[in-house]
């Protein structure tokens, strides 16, 4: 199931990669707080991770597909 992505300009896309919440299992959703290039000119983004049942948030600064990869690490089970 897609989850959505928030952009300040209320604009909103379908984002089948970011895994739901580790701690509910909600819908979560990446938004962006700030968007501009690095000195490399590629796109670095300050924003979160939100579930939208439970609202834990995790707030990220960098490349966008590191922090999505962040958010969907999960612990191995034993």
């Amino acid at each position: 199931m897609a989850v959505r992505s928030v952009c300040r300009s209320g604009k909103e896309k379908a984002m089948s990669n970011i895994k739901r919440c580790p701690f509910c299992g909600g819908k979560a959703i990446f938004i962006y707080d700030n968007d501009f290039k690095d000195e490399n000119g590629e796109n670095f983004h300050i924003g979160h991770i939100e579930c939208v049942r439970c609202e834990v948030t995790q707030k990220y600064e960098g490349k966008k597909g590191i922090m999505i990869k962040q958010w969907n690490r999960r612990a191995e089970v034993e």
